[in-house]
């Protein structure tokens, strides 16, 4: 079979320019692929995503967290303390809400078995003094979407009700 390679490369596209820029972090994540990522601030995020051996029989997800500074590209891995941070996966989607990291969905597939698609909501405030995840719990018979994968997911401003022009 043909061989696969995961990169762990920062390219910046200057839109004026029309060129990219390589930026190289001795401090940078691992080398990964569908990994869920958003910008806020002057930060770039990272979470989760996997890597496979060359001939893809053995793969890791990953469940960890970065933050990539924008005006200096340096790399950081941030560990919340406290609360549980999402199960490592691949395929989640990731924004922010004010200054609210949330992390949806994805899959797994444990030891290269069945895949399972996720439908979870975890959150991190990203204000606090003291980082926690927090996992959404909905009432029991509440409304949630399905489990799911590689969606686009985005943050769509609120429009006020009432007539439109």
């Amino acid at each position: 079979g043909e061989k696969v390679r995961f990169f762990n490369d920062t390219y910046v596209l200057d839109t004026v320019k029309h060129s990219w820029t390589l930026y190289t972090s001795p401090s940078a994540p691992p080398p990964r692929a569908a990994h869920a990522s958003t910008v806020h601030g002057n930060s770039l995020f990272v979470f989760g995503g996997e890597f496979a051996s060359p001939r893809q029989t053995q793969f890791k997800h990953f469940r960890d967290l970065w933050s990539l500074n924008l005006p200096t590209m340096e790399w950081t891995q941030l560990s919340p303390p406290k609360g549980n941070a999402p199960a490592a996966r691949s395929g989640a989607r990731m924004l922010t809400v004010k200054n609210t990291l949330l992390i949806f969905g994805g899959f797994i597939d444990p030891a290269g078995r069945q895949t399972k698609y996720l439908n979870d909501l975890t959150i991190l405030d990203l204000d606090a003094e003291i980082l926690e995840w927090k996992k959404v719990v909905l009432p029991l018979g509440s409304l949630e979407p399905s489990p799911r994968s590689a969606f686009r997911w985005e943050q769509v401003p609120a429009v006020p009700p009432g007539p439109t022009p």
